[in-house]
């Protein structure tokens, strides 16, 4: 350094491939011009300068977070105010301009929300309604304005906020012999909105299906947000299942599979059906069964024929679809890709079968009707009243899919063809029965007294009623 004082990080170097050689320059107190030299043997010095500049000005944090927990997602209280202040360490009022806040330390990945740039008044800056949405240890805040110190706050933590998401993290869809306890445990996870995990909340552990039981039946959730048991399945061959509930939150399944202990063979379902399926559509995904021996390994020497069957049946559905429900098993797996059913109810199943082996059963599923199909009369046609009396009973419409499911949902009208008079109810909609219904005014005309009943793609129906003639 020739002038202005300050130092470099290299006092001498070597040039590269380029030619180039370099330093770093850390400047000197002196306000104004600083100087440096560079000299190489032989060859002539050459200067280099710099101004140093001071800057009196800076941000304090007047109100912050400080030692305070803060919750995630939540504003930040105090709210945040900074002063701008000068070398005298006095409130530069003159400063109406803009301020930015951002995050320092972000030791949880945070994202910092509210509005982080604002107008100062007359030297201070305040920074309402400000958030951070991940949880952790040590977080600070910085305030900057053009040609200002940043001020920075004194460390703050974040804690998760209320519990709001329970899932099963880990132990679901196990395989283990009946009676016997799964080798890994089911393990719950509780976080806030904000995906942190939620410590210390209570988790229910119940057996749902399958019998069976549970090596913990209430937990509370650690630092991780995990809450954990031990299943011992129950001698049900096939799929058991096991929920996990807190209060407040939406209860969730975990399933597995018990497998047969005994030299007998056994079949396991490896694909079970989606939980909602369509009337009358091929049941996704594929059914899949396995035939498994007593090390619950898949029985390959098997092409024998299977045969699917339905279990619980609760709408008196019939099993169809262009697929077999005998079909012959390959290498000890048998897939069923083109299953139906064409009653609407809730809580099917379907066992898979062999002679010589324990059967399974797969998991529930529902199935909801097709599309509207036919639209009718279901009563309130052929009635008789005085002109412009109301009949004495409803017109009701019915609506259904092409297996004859009620249809809920679907839009009617009901408009006077014929005769004059009016209904009370000029468009409906469908309700769980797959009815809608109106009143019906007749009119004051001679000529016939007709009703049209429509829905969009649906064939029209006609309702006529007969007029009674006084004294």
């Amino acid at each position: 350094m020739t002038g202005g004082g300050g130092s470099v990080s290299l006092a001498t170097g070597t040039t590269d491939a380029a030619g180039h050689a370099s330093t770093a320059w850390t400047l000197g107190a002196t306000v104004g011009a600083q100087t440096l030299d560079v000299a190489s043997t032989g060859l002539p010095a050459v200067p280099a300068s710099a101004t140093g500049t001071s800057n009196p000005l800076s941000w304090v944090f007047t109100a912050q977070p400080g030692t305070s927990q803060q919750i995630a997602g939540a504003a930040v209280t105090p709210a945040v105010v900074a002063e701008l202040r000068n070398a005298s360490n006095a409130v530069v009022t003159s400063f109406n301009g803009s301020a930015t806040l951002t995050l320092g330390a972000n030791p949880g990945g945070s994202t910092l929300g509210g509005t982080a740039t604002v107008t100062a008044v007359n030297g201070v800056a305040t920074f309402p309604g400000l958030s951070l949405n991940k949880a952790g240890v040590g977080y600070t805040l910085a305030v900057n304005s053009t040609g200002a110190g940043a001020g920075t706050t004194t460390p703050f933590s974040v804690t998760a906020g209320a519990a709001s998401v329970l899932s099963i993290a880990s132990g679901s869809a196990q395989s283990g012999a009946v009676s016997a306890a799964l080798s890994q445990p089911v393990v719950a996870l509780v976080t806030d909105g904000n995906g942190n995990p939620k410590a210390g909340v209570s988790v229910t552990f119940a057996v749902t299906a399958g019998g069976g039981s549970v090596s913990l039946a209430t937990s509370n959730t650690d630092t991780a947000g995990h809450a954990s048991t031990t299943w011992t399945l129950g001698t049900l061959v096939g799929t058991q299942t096991l929920s996990a509930a807190s209060t407040g939150l939406t209860t969730v399944p975990a399933s597995a599979t018990g497998i047969s202990t005994s030299t007998a063979l056994a079949w396991v379902f490896t694909g079970q059906p989606a939980a909602s399926q369509v009337a009358g559509v091929v049941i996704t995904p594929a059914l899949v069964a396995e035939l498994r021996n007593a090390s619950n390994a898949v029985v390959t020497s098997f092409n024998g024929s299977a045969t699917l069957t339905l279990g619980a049946n609760p709408g008196g559905s019939t099993l169809g679809g262009t697929d077999t429900v005998y079909n012959s098993a390959v290498n000890g797996v048998a897939t069923f890709s083109a299953v139906t059913l064409d009653k609407a109810n809730l809580g099917y199943t379907v066992v898979v079968s062999s002679v010589g082996a324990t059967s399974a059963t797969s998991s529930a599923f529902d199935i909801t009707a097709a599309a509207a199909a036919n639209l009718s009369l279901q009563s309130g046609g052929a009635q008789s009243a005085y002109y412009g009396t109301v009949l004495a009973a409803p017109v009701v419409a019915l609506v259904v899919d092409a297996f004859g499911n009620p249809r809920s949902g679907v839009s009617v009208t009901f408009a006077v063809s014929g005769g004059g008079g009016s209904v009370s109810l000029a468009t409906g909609t469908t309700d769980a029965a797959g009815k809608v219904s109106t009143l019906w005014t007749l009119g004051t005309l001679l000529s016939p007294q007709t009703l049209s009943v429509t829905s969009t793609g649906l064939t029209t129906v006609s309702v006529s009623a007969t007029v009674l003639i006084g004294d």
